[in-house]
């Protein structure tokens, strides 16, 4: 095996260890790339408690996402958290953050939410910022929002979508991200015309689904906009191969083990309150700890680590497994040297994780490549489908509204 190459994650069927949970369709911004159709819908609390454990049964769940819409417009999300809570999976949830209050984050926070993806980004239209040029301009706003998350006790971490205008700025967000203590990760949904693909389909299965052709009046059409701005995962690779970053793993397509859908970066600061900082990038040699974490996990009848946190003592513990484990003497050397400046004083070690996703494509023959297995796959109909696709095989049409 190439110890140089991404591992590929063994996330397929039940041993995926994570699902999302839609709880309404509702939302107060709007975001230019959303694949999901807005309609007044709020899903009952007896019905998620339902989802929940269908998807729990469906898969060995370590985390569940919490998205809408804007979930923070459920009424009973407190209620939602709690239960899933219950079960002993972690709670994320995506959120534009701008109707986060204090009181909301601490009802959150008791109840057992984990961490907040807030996303922000420069296409979207919102009340509490308007039309900006670069990312940038953003991260006033992101680190005020962070700020109100993390005083809650809330792991806070960062959700955009990447488009081609704003691929040239990716290095500066990644950079924003390493050097915010606030923000614990970053995850980027690289921007696609999700309508343009689904319309193309010629039909076929999805996450073992049978689905016919869709016609355009019902997946909505193309979007030339979008089309024109879609990324590749290839292309995120290589700006961040020129700032020294490798993705040490990756979630491959349902037609290639070797076509990356998801790429997975993995990164350690530590930084002093007089202004220097340190960084340790991970390579694909990470994939040695985590080959090793995962046949543990199947051995208990655990599920794989999904969303980690690492506090001090824990990112320490990482970057000395990355250095033994490695098996290269250079990559140990590297790892100590990082390490010998967390003991200097008024040092802190930060851990950072970046996660690239890349929509569904129509291959030659017609059927959608996406990502194996789709660890963001959601509930529609009593079926899992992905979250990027749901409301293009079940239009609201076909959905009854339940307010």
């Amino acid at each position: 095996m190439n110890q140089l190459s991404p591992m590929l994650m063994p996330y397929v069927d039940r041993d995926v260890p994570h699902a999302v949970l839609e709880v309404n369709q509702k939302c107060n911004i709007v975001c230019r790339a959303c694949y999901k159709h807005k309609r007044n819908e709020t899903k009952s609390i007896e019905q998620l408690r339902k989802e929940v454990d269908f998807l729990a049964s469906m898969r060995n769940l370590n985390a569940m996402t919490l998205a809408g819409g804007e979930p923070v417009l459920h009424p009973e999300l407190p209620e939602i958290i709690r239960y899933i809570s219950s079960k002993g999976i972690m709670v994320q949830m995506l959120s534009n953050g701008q109707a986060l209050s204090d009181e909301l984050l601490e009802e959150y926070r008791e109840a057992g939410l984990k961490e907040i993806f807030l996303h922000i980004d420069s296409l979207q239209t919102r009340a509490d910022f308007g039309p900006v040029e670069k990312e940038v301009e953003l991260n006033p706003l992101r680190r005020k929002i962070a700020e109100k998350v993390t005083s809650h006790g809330i792991v806070c971490s960062l959700e955009l979508t990447l488009y081609q205008r704003t691929l040239p700025e990716l290095s500066e967000i990644v950079h924003f991200v390493m050097d915010e203590p606030l923000l614990y990760r970053l995850l980027i949904t690289c921007c696609n015309d999700f309508g343009r693909v689904v319309r193309t389909f010629d039909g076929g299965d999805v996450l073992g689904l049978r689905y016919p052709p869709l016609h355009q009046e019902e997946s909505g059409g193309g979007d030339e906009f979008l089309d024109a701005q879609s990324v590749t995962n290839q292309e995120v690779e290589e700006v961040l191969a020129e700032a020294g970053m490798t993705p040490f793993a990756y979630v491959a397509s349902n037609r290639s083990e070797k076509e990356k859908r998801w790429l997975f970066y993995y990164s350690f600061v530590i930084r002093s309150s007089r202004g220097w900082s340190k960084k340790l990038h991970f390579s694909p040699r990470f994939g040695n700890i985590v080959r090793l974490a995962y046949r543990n996990a199947r051995k208990k009848g655990r599920p794989y680590a999904f969303a980690s946190i690492y506090g001090e003592f824990k990112s320490v513990l990482m970057c000395l497994l990355y250095g033994i484990g490695s098996g290269h003497p250079g990559v140990l050397i590297g790892a100590l040297t990082f390490l010998v400046h967390r003991l200097r004083p008024g040092a802190r070690i930060h851990h950072k994780s970046l996660t690239f996703q890349q929509g569904p494509t129509v291959a030659s023959d017609g059927q959608i490549e996406h990502c194996r297995s789709c660890p963001d796959a959601t509930l529609r109909d009593g079926k899992l489908v992905p979250v990027c696709m749901v409301d293009f095989f079940y239009p609201p049409a076909q959905q009854a509204e339940e307010d």
